[in-house]
């Protein structure tokens, strides 16, 4: 027995039953009355913008949904005998056969499994005044949208949507356009630029201080040089001018009041290494650098000849240096200066001993000299005072400034002054 309601007042009655399968039954007989649907199912508008505007991030859009609103869709699906008239159903088992698409000019996306939702508008007084009818389409991700566009390089891209029940589409009967969708932006912008690989790392051998400091090191310090199929760890000084230098020899001078041994003899010692530290050696007899081979193969390996000699107190650093000189020309091999830095290979002892180098120049304000200062160099060393300046023409043992060893201040002139080592240098 079905439900229905009578109202009375004094200008008539009103019966209403509820329901689609809403009936009256007398005597046997049955009363049922419907209304025609006026239309065929179809979809009367979109609830989504015209114009969606884009994001970069692909995210945003697998979140986003819109609504088909239909009309000549019943609201219950309680009176259809199949499942051939679409309705909305507030059974949750009902089948869900509407599917939402967006078509565009490469292709179409389509979100299935959907179900219609329906809505009642009611008067003040209980009276069902509309019913309204949608389905909730959910918005396609970013990769789609693009994906169906197919635009790559236009601002701005078209879709139109459409609503299918049961595999056959529902027609739009709205407004002109009102099923179209425009998305502005979409696309992400171009990726950046790839960067263009570091340059690549300064090799960690080098065939010379000077090709170490054409590959970008410019500090002082040991590197890892190639000489002669072999690899050094060569002091290279970078910053000193008319460099790079590098440091072949060091010796300690007579600064212990004692002549000591034979100046000269010092200068076929060496090993197989080149200096390994900046402190000068602790014994006049004990020089430390390359052997005579050693040093003259780096001679011969340079290519802007250039020997230096510095004198300095404790450890070799720019502050403790008392001396510092250079010659580019003149080579005589009987200074002894030059073969201390040279190696002098091709020499004797008697070739070293006492010739002036007077091609010099300062690389440091010393006594008169400044930077660039031509300067006459002498070595007293048969007399173990290894003076670096000379006054005359042989050995007179009157040194006119700084020298390199105390022998000379304790037996020459009083007023010297003397520093504790020597190294040796080759523009390398």
């Amino acid at each position: 027995m079905h439900p229905f309601f009578v109202s009375t007042s004094a200008q008539g009655a009103v019966l209403q039953l509820e329901g689609g399968a809403s009936s009256i039954n007398m005597n046997g007989a049955k009363l049922q009355a419907s209304c025609a649907t006026s239309a065929k199912a179809s979809v009367k508008y979109f609830n989504m913008p015209q114009n969606l505007t884009g994001t970069s991030d692909p995210t945003l859009f697998d979140i986003g949904e819109y609504k088909a609103y239909l009309v000549g869709v019943p609201t219950s699906c309680g009176g259809f005998g199949d499942l051939s008239v679409p309705c909305a159903s507030r059974e949750p088992s009902y089948p869900a056969l509407f599917t939402c698409v967006l078509s565009g000019a490469k292709g179409t996306v389509e979100a299935d499994g959907l179900k219609a939702n329906a809505t009642a508008v009611k008067a003040d007084d209980g009276r069902l005044l509309d019913e309204t009818v949608w389905v909730t389409c959910p918005l396609p991700s970013l990769s789609e949208l693009n994906r169906i566009t197919g635009e790559d390089t236009s601002p701005q891209v078209a879709m139109i949507a459409s609503v299918k029940y049961a595999g056959s589409e529902l027609p739009f009967t709205g407004l002109t356009g009102g099923d179209g969708l425009v998305l502005i932006g979409t696309r992400p912008p171009p990726s950046p630029p790839v960067p263009a690989p570091p340059p690549p790392s300064s090799p960690s051998v080098h065939t010379s201080c000077t090709e170490a400091k054409e590959r970008g090191a410019d500090t002082d310090g040991f590197y890892d040089i190639k000489l002669g199929g072999k690899e050094y760890s060569i002091y290279c000084d970078m910053t000193t001018s008319n460099g790079p230098w590098a440091l072949t020899y060091m010796q300690k001078n007579d600064n212990d009041g004692d002549a000591g041994p034979d100046f000269f003899s010092n200068l076929k010692k060496g090993g197989e290494e080149f200096p390994k530290t900046l402190n000068g050696p602790s014994a006049v007899a004990s020089p430390i650098g390359g052997s005579r081979a050693l040093r003259d193969a780096m001679w011969q390996a340079s290519s802007s000849k250039a020997w230096r000699a510095t004198a300095f107190n404790g450890a070799y650093s720019t502050s403790s240096k008392k001396i510092d000189v250079y010659s580019d020309s003149n080579f005589r091999t009987g200074n002894p200066l030059l073969c201390y830095a040279t190696g002098c290979l091709s020499g004797t002892k008697s070739d070293c001993s006492n010739s002036d180098c007077s091609d010099a120049k300062a690389l440091m304000s010393y006594g008169p000299y400044s930077p660039g200062s031509s300067v006459t160099l002498y070595v007293f060393g048969n007399q173990f005072c290894n003076c670096w300046e000379v006054v005359s023409a042989g050995a007179s043992g009157s040194c006119q400034y700084r020298v390199t060893g105390d022998f000379i201040n304790m037996h020459c002139s009083s007023s010297m002054t003397y520093t504790e080592h020597s190294a040796f240098w080759i523009r390398f």
